[in-house]
């Protein structure tokens, strides 16, 4: 794997990767100092993944030179602002969100979404980086698909050794996947490709697209991100059903690697997420050998529908590494 690594303008407003407002959608691309703290630090990154090159936009906060970054890995279909109120999490504590391809301020990927081709963007982006900083520890912290991710992340790849810890937030690929499953997949699936052609099917994303954020976000405090993910949703749909399509793979299941893991570990879990339902995925929860789990009230996304009570729980988990 060749990896490359190119920042711009560190410390101001990323401009949009073709003049647009983002690839992705502007909506919810843009961080800001929410809940206190320190500012966000926009760059952009370009990575090489076997001669395939994706261009990452990224925001920074907290000091350079810590010894330990936490990775944010976002849901499918979301973007980086996701984590925008960790930056009430106080000084010392560096962050690191990414869009992934074909969402926020990122480019666009060759190669269709799957929780494979993230990690492996996600670990040239990350080891490409070190290069300029030294032997940095991290904490990967992911949300649905970018739970699969970190999990994929913290066993089997050259990132692994440099983890201190894990954080799974209703992270995908943890549950069994039988007949029933696999075809609410695939539906899923064909119904975002249908969008993405335009059409009738174009014409009705957003109304059944709201419709089911209502289930996912559901508290008050997500509201404004929940219609700022359904506003991008239509520009969305293309990389959403490839990411739906790739869950029916065996290779999206990541049970197996649950007993794998070596480093302490944080599941936060949605009490009502329709998607990643909790008692089916528990099973996988239970085989991770430094497993601490945490139930919100919610629908599939605890930093986002409970914040405080979901960075009072992350500090509590940091400070204990």
């Amino acid at each position: 794997m060749s990896t490359s690594f190119v920042t711009q303008r560190r410390g101001h407003a990323a401009p949009p990767l073709d003049g647009a407002p983002g690839r992705g959608g502007s909506p919810g691309a843009a961080i800001g100092d929410a809940g206190g703290g320190d500012a966000w630090r926009p760059g952009r990154a370009r990575c090489e993944v076997e001669e395939l090159s994706v261009e990452l936009a990224y925001r920074e906060l907290g000091p350079a030179d810590a010894s330990l970054t936490l990775l944010c890995l976002h849901a499918v279909g979301h973007d980086q602002a996701d984590y925008a109120t960790l930056a009430a999490l106080g000084a010392g504590h560096r962050v690191l969100s990414l869009d992934w391809p074909g969402h926020g301020g990122s480019g666009t990927d060759s190669l269709p979404a799957s929780p494979e081709r993230y990690a492996r963007l996600c670990e040239a982006f990350v080891l490409a980086l070190e290069g300029s900083v030294g032997q940095r520890k991290y904490v990967v912290l992911g949300n649905s698909i970018g739970g699969a991710v970190a999990l994929l992340l913290a066993t089997r790849s050259r990132l692994a050794p440099r983890l201190a810890g894990l954080v799974l937030i209703d992270a995908g690929g943890l549950m069994p996947m039988g007949v029933a499953a696999r075809g609410f997949c695939r539906a899923l699936a064909w119904a975002y490709r249908s969008a993405s052609r335009g059409g009738l099917a174009a014409r009705l994303l957003p109304w059944w697209y709201r419709r089911m954020y209502r289930r996912l976000l559901v508290t008050a405090e997500a509201s404004e991100r929940r219609e700022a993910i359904v506003a991008v949703g239509l520009q969305r749909a293309a990389v959403l059903s490839q990411a739906w399509q790739s869950f029916v793979s065996p290779q999206a299941s990541v049970i197996e690697r649950c007993a794998e893991v070596r480093v302490p570990t944080l599941v936060c879990w949605a009490r009502s997420d329709p998607f990643n339902s909790l008692r089916a995925s528990l099973p996988a929860i239970e085989r991770l050998p430094q497993g601490r789990l945490e139930v919100f009230e919610g629908g599939h996304a605890p930093h986002v529908e409970q914040p405080e009570r979901f960075r009072e729980v992350l500090l509590d988990y940091l400070s204990a590494l």
